[in-house]
């Protein structure tokens, strides 16, 4: 008896252990559009990359010793036009139903800022051209004067689109963002 408490005691704390690990190991996403890097890293345990072809996206899964290679066809992505869906007009959603409504809503986009305000920015690059002269001109003093420690923008008028944006969190940071 002793023995198989002193087992599930190990065990207990190998779990909680394993969990506390996920919560503070950062992950970092990254997108790099010159390079066509798009990448979730979960620390050197966990990585993700998609690449994008013209037929189908290809999802690269190394996760520890597994690695997976995964496809989808752009075609399962897109849905069908032909599904037709219910509408409720105004007069069938009650007042109370609206303030709930209206409430929820507040409540979720309020979480989502929280979210998002929990990321850390390490990079932001963006080159742009949007091909026309008057809106380049209007927007390069405006990027000229946002620069910041992790931020550089860029107008250029060669055609060139370009981004590279990497960004890092943890999922104890997300979960206290969530929860509070």
């Amino acid at each position: 008896m002793e023995i198989i408490s002193s087992i599930l005691l190990i065990l207990l704390i190998t779990i909680f252990v394993l969990l506390f690990l996920i919560l503070l190991v950062p992950f970092t996403i990254t997108i790099d559009s010159l390079h066509s890097i798009y990448e979730l890293k979960f620390a050197k345990l966990a990585k993700a990359n998609i690449k994008f072809t013209s037929e189908k996206i290809l999802v690269f899964i190394h996760l520890l010793f597994l690695k997976k290679e995964m496809s989808f066809p752009w075609t399962s992505l897109i849905p069908a036009k032909n599904q037709s869906k219910k509408k409720r007009t105004v007069n069938q959603l009650s007042s109370d139903s609206k303030k709930k409504k209206n409430r929820d809503t507040k409540e979720i986009i309020s979480k989502v800022q929280k979210v998002i305000k929990s990321f850390e920015i390490k990079k932001c690059w963006v080159n742009l051209d949007t091909e026309n002269y008057t809106t380049n001109a209007v927007l390069f003093p405006a990027f000229y004067f946002l620069k910041a420690k992790n931020l550089r923008m860029n107008i250029n008028y060669m055609g060139e689109n370009q981004i590279t944006f990497i960004v890092r969190n943890r999922l104890g940071k997300i979960l206290f963002a969530l929860f509070t």
